[in-house]
This record gives C-alpha cells, sequence and structure tokens, in this order.
C-alpha cells in the first residue's frame, strides 16, 4: 500500500488512523493544525477542571467506534446514560425522561403526516400537523435565530429535534403507525419504556477523560509508527500533489478550502454564537446527566452536569448572553422536576463566547456534494472525503469503513 495521509486530528481522524492501521496500511501520517488532536471532542481545562461542552460519549458495547478504540487497549468505563427534555405542555413545564427532544400536544388530535420531499428543516416540520409544525419552527428560531427554510433538514439532528413525543396520542396507535411507516418512525417519538427502548441505555466515557483518552491515543499512535504531524497544515495544493504521486489522502478536517482549489465558490456556513457559562457544582448523581429545554423561555438550551476528576461540573449551553445571577436561578428552575433537583452551584470556571459552524444549510450540503463528486471524478480513489454532512457518529464511523473498504479493494 501507499502512503495514506489523514488531514485533520479530530477523533473522525484519529479513528481513520486506527481503521486504516487494521486495514494494513504502515505508512500513516496524521496532521492537524494546532498543537492537541481531538478536535471538538476534545474537553477544555480551567483552574484545573476538566471542561465538557455538547454531550460527547461512546454508546453502549454495540458501538463499533468503542470497540476499535478498546482493541488499541484504551480504557473506557460504563456509566447510567440518563437524560431527558423539558418542554412546555398547557402552560407548565414538562420533564420527559429518557427522551432528549421535544413533548408537544395538539389540542385537535391530529397526528397525520404528510408526504414530501425533505431537503430543508422547514420541509421537514411541514411533514408534522400545523399546531406541531409551528411550535418546531418557533422551538428553532429560538435556538438558532435563522430561518427553518435555509437549514438543511438534518440539522434536526445537532438541536435535538429529529422526533417528537405527542403527549395526548394514544401509544398503541403510535406504536403502530412507527411499526407499519418509516415516516412516523423517523419523526415520531416514545418514552424508553413504552417502546421497550434498551439501546444505550449504558452508555461510556473515557476513564480519566477526553484530555488522557486523546494523549492515550497519540501514545497508541507513536507505537504503531503513525506518525502524527502537528501544527501541520496540508494544502489542498500540497494534497493534490501527494496524490499525483500516488499517495492517498483522508480529507477529515474543514473542506472548505477544497471549494477554490476545485474551481467552485465556497458556500456560505450558518453561524451560531452560543453563550457557554460552567461552574462547579454538587448534585446527588455519581453520572453524567443532561437536560434539553424546549420551552423557548430563558438563556439555556442545554444544562449538563459531569462528574471529573477533580469536581463535578454542570455546563450550560445558552442561545444568548445572561448575567450569572439569571442563569443560576434559570438553572434551578430548569431542574426543579427531575433527578438532579438537589444541584448546587458553585463558582464559575469559564464563560466564553463559542462560535459553532456545524449547522448546515441546504446550499452548503448541495455544495458539498458537488466538491464530493469532483473530487471522486478527478482523484479517484486517492481521495477520501470525510463524513462533512453527518452528524451523528455512527453514521461518520460507517461512511469512513466504507470509504476506507473501497480504496483498500
Amino acid at each position: 500500500m501507499s502512503v495514506l495521509h489523514i488531514v485533520g486530528g479530530g477523533l473522525s481522524g484519529l479513528t481513520a488512523a486506527l481503521m486504516a492501521h487494521d486495514q494494513g496500511w504502515r505508512e500513516i501520517r496524521l496532521y492537524e493544525r494546532t498543537d492537541a488532536v481531538g478536535g471538538v471532542a476534545q474537553s477544555r481545562m480551567a483552574k484545573g477542571h476538566e471542561i465538557r461542552t455538547g454531550t460527547i460519549y461512546f454508546a453502549d458495547d454495540r458501538d463499533a467506534q468503542l470497540q476499535l478504540l478498546r482493541r488499541y487497549g484504551l480504557n473506557f468505563e460504563p456509566f447510567e446514560n440518563r437524560f431527558g427534555s423539558l418542554s412546555e405542555i398547557n402552560g407548565k413545564n414538562h420533564f420527559q425522561s429518557g427522551f432528549g427532544s421535544p413533548v408537544v400536544t395538539v389540542s385537535n388530535g391530529d397526528i397525520a403526516l404528510k408526504s414530501g420531499e425533505m431537503t430543508s428543516l422547514q420541509d421537514r416540520f411541514h411533514r408534522y400537523p400545523v399546531q406541531i409544525a409551528q411550535r418546531l419552527t418557533a422551538m428553532a428560531r429560538w435556538h438558532l435565530n435563522a430561518d427553518p427554510a435555509t437549514l438543511d433538514k438534518d440539522v434536526a439532528i445537532p438541536m435535538a429535534m429529529n422526533r417528537v413525543i405527542v403527549a395526548d396520542a394514544d401509544i398503541d396507535t403510535m406504536k403502530q403507525l412507527k411499526r407499519q411507516d418509516a415516516l412516523y418512525d423517523e419523526l415520531y417519538g416514545l418514552p424508553r419504556d413504552a417502546w421497550g427502548y434498551t439501546a444505550n441505555a449504558t452508555a461510556h466515557l473515557p476513564v480519566g477523560g477526553f484530555p488522557r483518552l486523546f494523549d492515550d491515543i497519540r501514545h497508541v499512535l507513536s507505537n504503531l509508527n503513525i506518525a502524527v504531524c502537528d501544527r501541520s497544515l496540508i494544502t489542498p495544493k500540497i494534497a493534490h500533489d501527494l496524490m499525483t504521486r500516488g499517495e492517498r489522502v483522508y480529507w477529515s478536517a474543514n473542506p472548505m478550502p477544497l471549494f477554490p482549489h476545485a474551481g467552485m465558490k465556497a458556500p456560505h456556513l450558518q453561524r451560531a454564537d452560543f453563550h457557554v457559562f460552567s461552574l462547579t457544582c454538587r448534585y446527588g448523581l455519581n453520572a453524567p446527566f443532561y437536560i434539553q429545554n424546549f420551552t423557548c423561555e430563558g438563556a439555556i438550551f442545554r444544562l449538563y452536569a459531569y462528574p471529573t476528576a477533580t469536581v463535578s461540573i454542570v455546563t450550560l449551553e445558552c442561545v444568548r448572553p445572561a448575567n450569572e445571577a439569571d442563569l443560576r436561578l434559570e438553572a434551578k428552575r430548569l431542574v426543579a422536576d427531575t433527578p438532579i433537583a438537589d444541584l448546587l452551584t458553585g463558582e464559575v470556571v469559564l464563560e466564553e463566547r463559542q462560535p459553532r459552524w456545524l449547522f448546515h444549510t441546504v446550499d452548503t450540503v448541495a455544495a458539498l456534494g458537488v466538491l464530493r463528486n469532483h473530487m471522486a471524478d478527478r482523484y479517484g480513489a486517492a481521495f477520501v472525503a470525510g463524513g462533512w454532512e453527518q452528524y451523528a457518529k455512527a453514521a461518520k464511523y460507517a461512511a469512513l469503513q466504507t470509504a476506507l473498504d473501497r480504496i483498500a479493494a
């Protein structure tokens, strides 16, 4: 096999290096533009504490990525995966345990879905009855302050709005619809206990936290003679030169620099600015717990409490700026009827604005498809595109496995 160059040292790039080694590649070089691998999965350290954003974890023992990392000696510990969502039902906050998406009601009992194309987030919402569609649109605008008609349909995944529970729907009827029709199964949810859903009831986190995980992965790669090149930027021109001499490139990093190289105009990216507060805390559970807020009230859209090697931390991800006192009160209201109602917040460890670019527009997804095809036509199997459009970790892993299988063949 020739040399495989991996552009991007996030979790996908690191996983790609191990998967390629499994397939028999022995000359692998990984390039990361910063001095720390891990990408968005890497935690921040502040005042000696590990600070996480998002709710990144590995699933149950069937998780293919978890299995791969374990095979290379990386250690994970299981935890009871507990979470829930908060929605407004009949003027009151309703906590739904074990379901991280919205709960809605319909006054007329209508749960019939409409057929039709789903390209934009608005298209997705319009498959629902009008009352549900209007509520979801309001939630999306509160969360992102963007027009759902411009956003790709799969933006529902990182917003945790890919399914909804209809609180006043008959459970047996919903079960039957979900079993008989793929669209109902995709767009509607049921409580875990009603549906008998046990996947990911137990999940996994790295022993010692994410900074230790990525240090350990770096050590594993070194032992496998896989070169990790920190602060190294591979330009499209360099990648072109590598491929024209018979070497392979897996582009896991941001694909925007590839557009000018391909003679294409880069699409406009949707930017979302979130304001994130992390505080020390105490609560009764000795495990992570998160709450997604769909009430469209206040500033916090997600509250994530988790133990670390030093103290327990609660991270408040907010759609807009808010002062510390208001956020403490809002956090207390959010947890009031949940398993972490005893949450006590302590000192502020980190406060920052976080710009995020993960919410694809319809135009961005279309442009990425054209770019992917262009690179395949120009370079064939020498170029392997990352899972640029995918949001779910499992989907990214499956796409990578398919691509590596293809070039190995």
